[in-house]
């Protein structure tokens, strides 16, 4: 498992755990961006085990440890991009490794966007509304 070396518009420095990701994800995710034509940054990629997890956090079965999802920062894009991303994650949603979750935050201190992708049996694609 690791970003591989030979996408188009994400660089492997841009994953701050680059050893932990998913490939076929990666490669998802670079295919989303292809379709959007939307930029987008990467603010929290693969998480490693650490003795304090993020807030709302899965714990071991996040999908950020098991290198299956990143968060984008989203305030930077204008309503017409969002959707151009939305509709590009609906479109590949079946090309994906995986069943595709998306949570959207927005909140005074947070705007990002959650995109994951769960390789488990019982997933669903799913929508989340993220509570403040």
């Amino acid at each position: 498992m690791s970003v591989p070396t030979d996408l188009a518009y994400f660089a492997v420095s841009e994953f701050s755990h680059p050893e932990v990701m998913d490939a076929a994800f990666c490669r998802w995710l670079d295919q989303v961006r292809a379709v959007a034509g939307v930029p987008m940054v990467i603010t929290n990629a693969g998480r490693i085990a650490a003795a304090t997890e993020p807030i709302g956090s899965a714990g071991s079965k996040s999908l950020h440890r098991r290198g299956r999802a990143v968060d984008l920062r989203s305030c930077d894009w204008t309503a017409a991009q969002k959707w151009k991303l939305m509709a590009a994650i609906a479109n590949l949603a079946s090309a994906a490794p995986g069943h595709v979750e998306l949570e959207l935050v927005h909140s005074a201190t947070d705007q990002h966007w959650h995109l994951g992708v769960d390789d488990t049996p019982t997933a669903q694609h799913e929508v989340i509304e993220a509570e403040e």
